[in-house]
């Protein structure tokens, strides 16, 4: 076997695995010390910024840690959730409380992949969507009118709004005829 069968082999019996915590979670709590151990490498990145963006704990949210930043993100890593407290006034002032639910289960979808996906999350999961994050911040920047269309409409994120069971309305992009 060459490095890329090995890699694609291990890739695929981690999801395995990954479905079988997932499942568990969805029915009973599974071990917390094998979850715990599932989802380390990204749980330790997740402490780190929390330590580097000196977060301040906020509770929990479906049994997950949560952490208030002031950076311009909202993130999950592992077994904890950060969340953009400047981000959580500017929903509240601009929708409603009912979008900070919304950003909560869009952020518990990201744990749902992270218990699917264990150590391969950051790189399936955290990288396309730390990019994308990025690119939609400069078509905002830009005046591009739908940041939001563009960042929940792709994957992860729409997979992770599928598994937090968030709906989302975006206008419809009719195409003309000619």
């Amino acid at each position: 076997m060459n490095t890329i069968q090995i890699l694609l082999l291990g890739l695929i019996l981690s999801i395995m695995w990954g479905s079988i915590m997932l499942t568990l979670t969805a029915t009973r709590r599974p071990d917390r010390y094998v979850l715990g151990l599932w989802q380390l490498p990204t749980t330790l990145v997740g402490y780190l910024l929390v330590f580097l963006l000196q977060c301040s704990y906020a509770g929990t949210y479906r049994d997950i840690k949560i952490f208030k930043t002031n950076a311009p993100f909202s993130i999950s890593l592992g077994g904890l959730i950060i969340i953009s407290d400047t981000w959580i006034k500017e929903y509240v002032r601009i929708h409603n409380d009912k979008a900070v639910d919304r950003l909560f289960d869009h952020e518990w979808g990201h744990t749902r992949q992270s218990i699917l996906l264990g150590p391969w999350y950051l790189l399936l999961v955290g990288i396309p969507s730390i990019v994308q994050h990025f690119l939609s911040l400069l078509l905002l920047k830009m005046g591009h009118p739908h940041m939001d269309q563009f960042y929940y409409n792709r994957y992860p994120e729409k997979w992770a709004d599928r598994l937090g069971g968030v709906e989302r309305e975006y206008p419809s992009r009719k195409r003309k005829n000619k």
